[in-house]
């Protein structure tokens, strides 16, 4: 912690809206017990007194101790000229070496018992990981044996648990190939290809609730990026789903395994459309002239969850299969991205710059109680496992 005892207590310090950029935030002012007939206690009972107290206040702001964070602590406390001035509180604040956009309060929402798969990056390199949804905590990378570079995009899950795809350019690459698309199993079995070596990009896999089905995109037909399905459990045989002039991208499968919804680039701009899974009835969802992405379907195949910058930011926004009633479920000036709902429809995880570093956050299904999972960043690009972390 960094303390002082030389702060000049009688010059306000500049306060400026938590919305604004800032790299510092007063959580609490403690109050600082007078010694004998109200003297000054000491410098290091003043300063005792100051951290405990500061330490019950950051924990009660950030749902757990400041230590456990990206954040470090600045307590200011009185020395004995300021005592004789008239001070008598302690300043508690956080700060943060990246900018802070918005408060950085956090609740203390757990999820014991289950897991995600996120992207973690260390010296420059993206591995996917298991994390602890109870502690936030990594406990296993998948990813550590493969030889190149994963593409920033989510991992996605077999139904049963059993294996995640992912999305990386192999070392040795040849030209035009940007990108193949591979199977991480969770049970320590290693990594398989399921398309590599075409001469062109795929990216963005999704595993569908049969388990055998991965849509995708890929550029293999042209110089834009389409939608398609390959059928692990037949011939492998690859079929196109979407065949647009610009960008089609992010494909996530209805519970049903009936419907994709998807984001589409039109003239420069991103909107979320659907389709059946053989890729007809087409459908506009979203029409904004904001950014709208990241679609994924709720368990129950009620709504879609997505991301959209029409508040200004980066926010998390859900609406009905249709595409009607729209609604903000976040509003906070950091980026918030990538949702995705629990099994159980409860919660919902995502990545947010709360803390100035993109780490893993998760709210209740409604937005509230949104609270700091793990301390670890850069980390992002959560999905949830559809089973228990010890299944």
């Amino acid at each position: 912690m960094f303390r002082s005892g030389s702060f000049d207590f009688s010059v306000p310090a500049p306060i400026v809206p938590c919305e604004s950029a800032h790299d510092n935030e007063v959580v609490d002012l403690v109050d600082i017990s007078p010694g004998a007939g109200g003297a000054y206690p000491g410098e290091e009972d003043a300063q005792a007194e100051a951290n405990e107290k500061c330490d019950a206040a950051f924990e009660a702001f950030l749902g757990r101790p400041v230590a456990d964070t990206y954040l470090a602590a600045f307590v200011v406390f009185p020395n004995e000229a300021d005592w004789e001035s008239g001070a008598r509180v302690a300043s508690c604040s956080i700060y943060a070496e990246e900018a802070l956009l918005g408060t950085a309060a956090s609740g203390s929402l757990t999820v014991p018992g289950s897991a995600l798969a996120v992207l973690h990056e260390v010296d420059g390199r993206l591995d996917v990981w298991i994390m602890d949804a109870s502690t936030g905590q990594l406990v296993e990378n998948l990813t550590a044996d493969f030889d190149g570079a994963l593409l920033r995009s989510p991992a996605t899950w077999a139904p049963d648990g059993t294996v995640v795809a992912f999305a990386g350019k192999p070392t040795g690459a040849g030209p035009g190939n940007d990108g193949d698309l591979y199977l991480a199993s969770t049970e320590g079995l290693g990594i398989v290809a399921i398309l590599a070596g075409e001469g062109a990009g795929e990216d963005r896999p999704a595993i569908g609730p049969v388990g055998t089905v991965v849509a995708f995109i890929s550029n293999i037909d042209g110089d834009e990026y389409d939608i398609y399905h390959v059928d692990l459990g037949g011939d492998d045989a690859v079929t196109r789903l979407t065949d647009f002039e610009d960008r089609d991208s992010s494909p996530a499968w209805s519970p049903d395994g009936t419907q994709i919804v998807f984001r589409r680039r039109i003239d420069g701009n991103s909107e979320i459309f659907a389709m059946n899974a053989d890729g007809s009835n087409v459908r506009q969802l979203t029409d904004n002239p904001a950014f709208d992405g990241d679609p994924n379907w709720s368990p129950d195949g009620s709504e879609i969850i997505f991301t959209s910058d029409r508040s200004g930011n980066y926010d998390i926004w859900v609406m009905n299969t249709d595409g009607t009633d729209e609604a903000q479920i976040t509003d906070h000036p950091a980026d918030e991205e990538y949702p995705w709902w629990s099994p159980d429809g409860e919660y919902i995880a995502f990545q947010s710059t709360r803390h100035g570093a993109t780490q893993i956050w998760i709210m209740r299904w409604d937005g509230s109680d949104a609270s700091l999972l793990a301390e670890d960043a850069p980390t992002g690009y959560p999905t949830w496992s559809p089973v228990t972390l010890d299944g």
